[in-house]
């Protein structure tokens, strides 16, 4: 990169930038070094208190730590959800730039259980297609989704690319649904041994269960979805008015 010293935009940012979106982009992974803060000043032919205030931006931001003694690390990065944008996992992701990895652990067509057909108001001869994703963003696992969709309503999901594509672009662009509005709960506890073994995380480390129910207009629900994310790397932020 070359420093633009024309540019209104100071220099020190300029660089702050440059090193995030070289992050963003996979040049430097997590819990790489980054170079000294004087190499960095070579580099850029910046002072060294420029570099250093490039890298102080970028440890407050939350993309580096300092460790001492042994340099500046890039640090593992917490995926955002709002809870102002209605939208999936997979949406969320890919609007921030990130590469969203999707693999199908199974999708079947089930009789629902009382806690899926209570929120979706079903009857006992209804059924429901069970989709269960590990979700990944780039090479590290992120959270287990597993969705529930009224088969009555949802022909054809299955046939659906469920690895690459969005579940909510499936109802709202190939069935022409409206959706309207989600419910969402949210809970922290212990994971046990069969999520701990797909996230690649310890039994009993904390993550973030939610369960959602996704309704058409006219309040008819049409998602049902539990999920497990991992503790250490989902921030789910809510704005409040």
């Amino acid at each position: 990169m070359e420093i633009d010293r024309n540019s209104h935009v100071p220099v020190y940012w300029q660089i702050k930038e440059d090193i995030h979106n070289k992050i963003m982009q996979g040049s430097f992974q997590p819990k790489q070094r980054i170079p000294s803060e004087p190499k960095l000043a070579e580099m850029y032919g910046v002072s060294r208190l420029t570099a250093r205030n490039a890298v102080t931006e970028l440890v407050n931001d939350g993309y580096l730590q300092r460790i001492h003694g042994q340099g500046t690390f890039v640090t593992k990065p917490k995926f955002e959800e709002s809870s102002a944008r209605f939208s999936g996992f997979f949406d969320t992701m890919t609007r921030k730039g990130y590469t969203v990895i999707s693999k199908v652990l199974f999708a079947k067509e089930v009789t629902p259980s009382e806690e899926v057909a209570e929120p979706l108001h079903l009857s006992g001869h209804d059924t429901v297609y069970q989709i269960r994703r590990l979700r990944s963003v780039g090479k590290d696992p992120i959270g287990i989704q597993e969705v529930f969709l009224p088969a009555a309503r949802c022909s054809g999901v299955l046939n659906f690319d469920l690895e690459h594509d969005s579940i909510y672009r499936f109802l709202a662009e190939e069935l022409m649904l409206n959706l309207k509005r989600a419910r969402e709960q949210l809970e922290a506890i212990a994971a046990n041994r069969e999520c701990a073994s797909l996230l690649g995380i310890k039994e009993g480390s904390p993550v973030l269960h939610t369960k959602r129910t996704t309704f058409l207009s006219g309040d008819i629900p049409i998602e049902y979805s539990i999920s497990w994310y991992r503790g250490d790397s989902y921030v789910f932020e809510v704005d409040i008015d």
